[in-house]
């Protein structure tokens, strides 16, 4: 069975919840079919993650994470076996 955490994660992943949008309890946890409290820890862990955003007296909000991507692109360097064993 997944968890309330890896559901909410799984939605936000696959766009089902958009960037930018409120997230409200009652609505989520009637959708999970959750109570609100496991529904609450997830959303602290979310937060924790990054993944969601709380305001005070407002709620929680899916993060936009293009707010948060570099402003220049980031390239990874592949490695190959054989450079990792080349003598230095």
């Amino acid at each position: 069975k997944e968890s309330v955490y890896d559901s909410l994660r799984r939605m936000i992943q696959l766009g089902e919840l958009m960037p930018g949008s409120r997230l409200t309890e009652i609505d989520l946890a009637l959708k999970l079919k959750v109570s609100r409290t496991p529904l609450r820890e997830a959303l602290n862990r979310l937060e924790r993650d990054g993944l969601v955003t709380n305001k005070p007296r407002h709620g929680y909000f899916v993060t936009d994470l293009r707010d948060h991507m570099p402003d220049r692109p980031v390239f990874n360097r592949t490695v190959t076996l054989k450079d990792s064993w080349a003598p230095r």
